[in-house]
C-alpha cells in the first residue's frame, strides 16, 4: 500500500506536528519495481501516486532536513562530479568541499547552472556564448551550479 496505512498516517501526523519530513516507503514494492524496466516502473509509480523511487524520495527528504544543496565540478571539460554543501554556503566553502587547498587559496569561481550548461552542450561552448559567470568570495552557491574553481595552491 503506497500510503502506508494507519500507522504511517500516525507518523505523518506526528512529523507534521513537529515540522519535519516523513517519507513512507514500501520495501516490497521498491524491491519489485527495481526489477522492472525504468519506463514501466515510472509509469506504475505515477499511476499509484508516487513521485519517483523510494530511494530518490528519501534522498530528497534527507537533503531538505539537513538543508543541503548539490553543486557540480567539472574537470578537463568532461569529468563532472556532484558535491553537497549546506544551503547558503559561499564559493570558497564549496571549493573547500573539493579540497582544503582550494578554499585556502580561492581566487574565483567560474559558474553556470547545470541546465544552461546542458543547453550549451559543453563548457567551451558555454564560455564562447558568454554564459559562464565569474564569481568571487561572496557568491552564494546555488543548487545545480556547475563550478570551476580557480585557486592558488600556495
Amino acid at each position: 500500500m503506497p500510503g502506508g496505512g494507519v500507522r504511517a498516517q500516525e507518523v505523518k501526523d506526528l512529523a507534521r506536528e513537529e515540522g519535519t519530513t516523513c517519507v513512507v516507503l514500501s520495501a516490497d514494492l521498491e524491491s519489485a519495481l527495481s526489477e522492472w524496466p525504468e519506463d514501466e516502473s515510472s509509469a506504475y509509480r505515477a499511476e499509484i501516486g508516487l513521485e519517483g523511487s523510494g530511494l530518490a524520495r528519501l534522498a530528497r527528504a534527507g537533503y531538505e532536513v539537513l538543508d543541503l544543496i548539490t553543486f557540480f565540478t567539472i574537470a578537463g571539460g568532461e569529468e563532472v562530479r556532484a558535491w553537497s554543501v549546506r544551503r547558503g554556503a559561499v564559493a570558497p566553502e564549496a571549493a573547500g568541499e573539493v579540497h582544503t587547498q582550494m578554499e585556502e587559496g580561492f581566487i574565483r569561481a567560474e559558474v553556470i547552472p547545470l541546465d544552461r550548461l546542458e543547453d550549451a552542450g559543453s563548457w567551451q561552448a558555454a564560455r564562447e556564448r558568454g554564459i559562464v559567470r565569474i564569481k568571487g568570495r561572496d557568491y552564494e552557491i546555488q543548487d545545480g551550479d556547475v563550478c570551476l574553481f580557480r585557486f592558488n595552491p600556495a
